[in-house]
């Protein structure tokens, strides 16, 4: 699927909704990248990508990949582990660690240990790891999977409902109660919850 594509399903979708907004489809790709985010979180569907670090001795802080969402695991010096045994000096005794750290330009990786001229001597430059990232929906990429697209658009009518439920939101609206009254799960802040409860019990 296309994001145009996408786009015209959350459209089709909203019915009667969609007239709230803008017709150039400018509100319709901020529900698709809000979704595109939460949809992207680990406990969600992360996408798992492949980076690579090269390691500069007695510098123990990196910038993350731009599309860096989370950290998965480092790998740097298994290999140690499968050719040595733990008696040689090139054998990694404890695991290389990498922590996620919110920088003023954005992500950036440290190393849990130094980083010397020695472990580099031993194991390389070229610290290899595995991170979380967004999902990718372009007009010639997509990343997501076709089975889980109803759940990605379930997650962008829910964002949809919860941009319309702070709309005018000084204008004061009477809640009614009884038959003829709507229920509250009705309003777009009801809709929002009641979305949004069907989207996480699905991981």
């Amino acid at each position: 699927m296309t994001r145009a594509e996408f786009i015209e399903s959350l459209r089709e979708s909203l019915n009667d909704a969609a007239s709230v907004f803008s017709t150039d489809d400018t509100d319709y790709l901020r529900h698709l990248d809000m979704a595109l985010r939460d949809f992207s979180q680990p406990n969600h569907r992360p996408l798992r990508k492949r980076g690579t670090l090269t390691l500069v001795a007695d510098t123990r802080d990196y910038d993350a990949p731009a599309d860096f969402q989370g950290m998965a695991w480092c790998d740097y010096g298994t290999a140690s582990r499968e050719q040595y045994r733990p008696w040689q000096p090139q054998y990694m005794t404890t695991q290389f660690v990498l922590i996620a750290m919110r920088g003023a330009t954005g992500w950036q990786l440290r190393t849990a240990r130094d980083v010397t001229s020695d472990l580099i001597a031993l194991h390389g430059s070229a610290c290899g790891f595995f991170y979380y990232a967004t999902h990718i929906l372009s007009e010639i990429e997509c990343s997501v999977r076709d089975n889980d697209m109803p759940l990605l658009l379930l997650r962008a009518q829910a964002e949809a409902m919860r941009e319309m439920s702070i709309r005018n939101i000084f204008k004061p609206v009477q809640l009614r109660t009884g038959v003829a009254g709507a229920p509250s799960n009705g309003t777009p802040g009801g809709l929002y919850s009641l979305l949004m409860d069907y989207y996480e019990a699905s991981f």
